[in-house]
Parts: structure tokens; sequence; C-alpha cells
């Protein structure tokens, strides 16, 4: 059942209508003037409107802008008996259908059904949205508090082992061509354009940013990232995630792999978007 408001200045049409669509098992309520209509409006959830155009398109041109404004917006099926031009310019404000009067019962009944059901996938599918974008703000709010347990550790381990994390706040910002690193991960620009960089991600390009065209081993780079001293066989476990995703976000051959070495970052290849088959990074490995 839906909650329909009939607007018809014309008193016996409208309560034809009214009947017509309460035996369809609608509830149903009439307004006899346009200003009626708006304040029915203002204080009802409908579902549907039905608009009779009886006095040219400015009185239901008002009120499709009124429902448009509305947070769940009901639809509206307009009925007249004037020119395509009116039509028109019903749909192009939002109506739902426009009906040829005289309109015989069964299809109006037939238009108001198609109009409802159609309303009620565009409800399940907003609806569908807004759980879909409550879940994703939850997941970020996760991954928000696992970043700062994961930054709270490395500052702990650092601190333990006098070391201080390559992503210290006082860390000054490193210009290096196309690519330029802040004193966060949130302070990241290549090409002018903002790189999400995960916290480690982000220790890792400013381990080797640090030294460019350099290779640094595995062993400091986790002590960087990590703030734990490993071997290099572990080393490679704890980076290999992270250099993948890394290595994705650069252009390509910027992080090259220094066989018995360790990983460098080369900065010719920041400022060449496509280096071609040539260039493609080393597979990760001893």
């Amino acid at each position: 059942m839906a909650h329909i408001l009939v607007v018809e200045i014309e008193p016996l049409s409208a309560e034809q209508l009214c009947k017509s669509l309460s035996r369809a098992g609608h509830q149903v309520q009439a307004a006899l003037a346009y200003e009626q209509a708006h304040q029915i409006l203002a204080g009802s959830e409908l579902d549907l409107v039905i608009a009779v155009e009886r006095q040219g398109p400015g009185p239901v041109q008002q009120l499709l802008e009124a429902t448009q404004r509305m947070p769940l917006a009901p639809a509206v099926i307009v009925l007249g008996e004037r020119h395509y031009d009116y039509a028109v310019a019903a749909f192009r404000s939002g109506a739902a259908d426009y009906l040829r009067m005289p309109c015989s019962p069964a299809r109006l009944q037939t238009a108001v059904q198609t109009v409802l059901n159609r309303r009620s996938r565009a409800t399940l599918s907003i609806q569908a949205l807004h759980q879909i974008r409550e879940q994703i703000a939850a997941i970020q709010a996760v991954l928000d508090r696992l970043e700062a347990l994961e930054h709270g550790a490395v500052q702990e381990r650092s601190a333990s082992n006098g070391r201080s994390p390559a992503a210290s706040p006082a860390a000054s910002p490193l210009f290096l061509g196309p690519l330029t690193l802040g004193q966060s991960r949130k302070e990241v620009l290549l090409n002018g354009e903002p790189l999400a960089l995960s916290p480690i991600e982000y220790r890792l390009l400013r381990c080797l940013a640090e030294t460019p065209n350099e290779a640094v081993h595995f062993e400091q780079i986790v002590a960087q990232t990590h703030a734990y001293e490993v071997t290099k066989a572990e080393a490679n476990g704890l980076l290999k995630s992270h250099l993948r995703n890394l290595r994705r976000k650069l252009p390509p051959g910027c992080l090259v792999t220094v066989r018995g070495v360790g990983l460098m970052l080369r900065i010719s290849a920041l400022a060449q978007p496509d280096l071609g088959p040539a260039a493609l990074e080393l597979e990760f490995g001893a």
C-alpha cells in the first residue's frame, strides 16, 4: 500500500481519482488547491503525487520543484490534456510519468504501479548505498586505528633501540624531481598530485630517498620501517608485500633490486611515466 496525494482543483474529478486509487488498496489524500498540496508535502511522507494540470504548467512546475527539494522525494505523475511541450517540461522538472486526459482507471493503475515499483527499487538502491558508505567508514576507522597502533609500536621499538624512525616529525622535506616527501605520509606528492601511502610504505620510500641512486641493505630498511633487527631473509619477508604495493604506485623502474645488496630508488625513472618492457622492475629476492 502506498501513500498517494491527488492534486486536482475540480472536486468531482478528485473524488473519482481517490476512489479508483483507494480500491487498489492505496492510502489516498486529496488537495483541491496547489497551496494545500504544498502544505501536505511539507508535513507528510508521501510515496506518490498525482497532479492534474488544469491551470497551465506553472503550478505543476512549482510542485515538482518542491518535491525535488525533499530528502526522499515522492514520485510525481502528471495528468494533462494539453500539448507535447507541457509533457516535455514536466519530465525535465522530474515527473515520473505524464498521462494524457481523459485517462482510464486501468491506464492510471498501470502507471501508478510501474512508478511505485521503480521508486521502490531506487529506494532500496539508496539504502544499500548508505549501508555501503557506513561499512566503508567503519572499515576506514579500523584501518586508521591499526595504523595508529602500528605507528605507536614502531615508535616504541625505535625508542627502546635508541633509533629515530625515518619518518620522525622533525624530518625535513625531500624534493627529488617530481617527488616530494613531506614530514608525514599525508604530505607526499608525485607530479603535483597526492600519493596515498601506508605508514610503512612512507617509511620505506623515505629511507630510500635519503640516499637516492644508492642501494640500501634490506636489513637497514627494516630497521627504519619496523624498528626490528632482522636477518636478510627475514627482511625480505617483511618488505615483500609493502614493496609490491609501493611499486604499483610509482612509475616503472623507480624501485630497483640490486641483487646481493638491497634496494635503490632511481631518480631518473621518476620523471618517466612509461619506460617500456626493458625497465620492468627486477624480481624481489636475494
